[in-house]
């Protein structure tokens, strides 16, 4: 019998899927999204990735180190369909769109994969996917109030 060469990839994929369904029965942090408060919670794994899944149906992976205040990156999924409430975020943001299309109603822009949506700190946002998963790499710029154990 041949070893599979991408065993251990499958493994730690299917690992991370996991441990992300699993924080669908946790509750680490609360956020504030469009006047309601929402779950968001948290959980590294013993590879060290920190993995997470938010209430209103999104999820991904911290990419720094929690220990960084100042910056923070994810590698973050929009489900396709999912609406995010509108919400403001002390710290700047800066998200690339890997793949689909998330549109912010508050601004009217649709932003395509390959685009950086750009927002000051403060600024409201209401964003959606379509009918497609949307992949971002969200950097957040400024103290942040996560707190990973």
């Amino acid at each position: 019998m041949l070893n599979d060469p991408h065993a251990d990839f499958k493994a730690a994929a299917q690992a991370i899927r996991e441990s992300i369904a699993e924080l669908s029965q946790r509750i680490d942090h609360l956020l504030v999204l469009g006047g309601e408060v929402k779950q968001l919670a948290l959980k590294r794994l013993p590879s060290g990735q920190i993995v997470g899944r938010c209430e209103v149906g999104t999820y991904g992976e911290l990419l720094t180190d929690p220990d960084d205040r100042c910056n923070t990156v994810l590698n973050w999924t929009v489900p396709a369909g999912v609406s995010i409430p509108a919400h403001s975020h002390a710290q700047c943001e800066s998200t690339y769109i890997l793949t689909g299309e998330l549109y912010d109603a508050e601004s009217g822009t649709i932003y395509r994969a390959g685009e950086l949506m750009q927002l000051v700190a403060g600024q409201v946002h209401t964003l959606s996917a379509g009918d497609k998963d949307v992949d971002l790499l969200v950097i957040f710029t400024g103290p942040h109030p996560l707190d990973i154990s």
